[in-house]
């Protein structure tokens, strides 16, 4: 009976202690210098993200930890090995054990065509462009691959990638027919108040019709579109593993944005650009750069023809635009049953950014922090062993004493 209790606590006690708590923390180094506040830092087990966080982005941050300091707290396996990256690219490799542990991380900044970046701190060059999975490192705001397809993602144009985006031909975001960028103006009449003047266009820049409706009468104006690039600050407006750019647009009218009541833009993509980008042509939007970032309008598909689906979306004001489509999903095989949630589409008019200021305050603070499961379960895993361990010796010596 002893020997069975003791064996019995004993496989417990291993299927309680499975992963542990650990507190990792240093500084960072870019070549040879502090890292720059705000800088990403993470944690891996093989290709699983366990824990993320920057190095202080505020003043009591910086003040109690220092401007390069890291923290990170998360759970692994006693001997897993740990691989930590800064921005991206790997820093350091260590081997997990639980307890708290300084690391110092450094790196050295990578050449162009090293991929994964997600900031461009750690490229020579510069630049990373599109961050992420699929980011690479470059001293352009483009990267030209010389792969003989003409990826928008990348920042590829005939005039920054002929290789791959020869005028006449190649492909665009991927796939489809590339054309050169162009301009084109249309001018309109009156326009009374409250009257709605339309621009037709005919080039092949994605737009077909721009209609206006004005709080106050005009007697002239117009509206321009050019097909132009990605601006060199702004993120890509979709991941390259998501879906594709079709193109980006600048929509300028001489009407003020101030004057406008509602407008509608009405545009068309090639169904070329579909089949060859495996594009769903139900998720096709239209995106505005607002605020460094992009927000998607409500768009309606609208007709299709032998060559273009069209579609419509409402905007309150002009901007720089794109447009982008989704890749389409697997259907699930005859013998899997798959659970859908529809969520409803609903008309988001987006909020404009607003000057936020945080009161001071005495209390220090800390780095932000980002664990993964930091598992009082653990804790509560041992309780649980003893107290079992307790009841089943009062058990056993009552017998024995019977």
């Amino acid at each position: 009976m002893k020997k069975l209790l003791l064996l019995f606590i004993f496989i417990l006690s291993i299927s309680f202690v499975v992963a542990v708590p650990g507190d990792w923390k240093g500084e960072v180094n870019i070549s040879g210098s502090a890292a720059a506040t705000g800088t990403t830092v993470t944690a891996y087990s093989g290709s699983t993200l366990l824990a993320t966080t920057t190095t202080p982005t505020t003043t009591a941050g910086r003040t109690a930890f220092g401007n390069d300091f890291y923290v990170l707290a998360f759970e692994a396996t006693d001997g897993a090995s740990i691989n930590f990256r800064i921005c991206g690219i790997s820093a350091t490799n260590a081997t997990f054990s639980s307890g708290t542990h300084t690391l110092n991380l450094s790196l050295t900044k990578k050449a162009d065509g090293t991929t994964g970046c997600t900031c461009d701190a750690v490229c020579s060059g510069g630049h990373c462009v599109n961050p992420g999975t699929t980011g690479v490192c470059s001293s352009n705001t483009y990267y030209c691959n010389s792969n003989d397809v003409c990826e928008s993602a990348f920042g590829e144009t005939t005039s920054t990638c002929s290789a791959d985006c020869p005028s006449g031909g190649g492909g665009s975001s991927g796939g489809g027919s590339y054309t050169p960028p162009t301009t084109e103006t249309t001018v309109s009449t009156v326009i009374t108040t409250g009257g709605t003047g339309s621009f037709a266009f005919t080039e092949d820049h994605g737009v077909t019709q721009v209609d206006i409706t004005v709080k106050d009468g005009v007697s002239s104006s117009s509206v321009t579109v050019t097909e132009s690039s990605k601006p060199s600050s702004a993120p890509f407006a979709i991941a390259t593993s998501d879906g594709d750019v079709y193109k980006y647009l600048e929509i300028t009218p001489t009407i003020s944005n101030s004057n406008i009541k509602t407008a509608k833009i009405t545009f068309r993509v090639a169904k070329t650009w579909v089949t060859a980008g495996n594009i769903d042509s139900s998720t096709v939007t239209l995106r505005k750069l607002v605020n460094n970032a992009w927000v998607t309008y409500t768009t309606t598909p609208t007709t299709e023809d032998a060559s273009y689906y069209y579609y419509e979306t409402t905007v309150s004001s002009f901007s720089t635009y794109s447009i982008v489509g989704s890749h389409k999903v697997a259907a699930p095989s005859a013998n899997q049953t798959t659970n859908v949630t529809t969520t409803p589409t609903t008309n988001v008019t987006p909020t404009p950014a607003t000057n936020v200021t945080t009161p001071a305050t005495n209390e220090t603070q800390k780095p932000p922090v980002t664990p993964s499961k930091i598992g009082n379960g653990w804790y509560w895993g041992i309780a649980a062993i003893i107290l079992l361990a307790v009841i089943l010796y009062f058990v056993f010596y009552r017998k024995k004493k019977a």
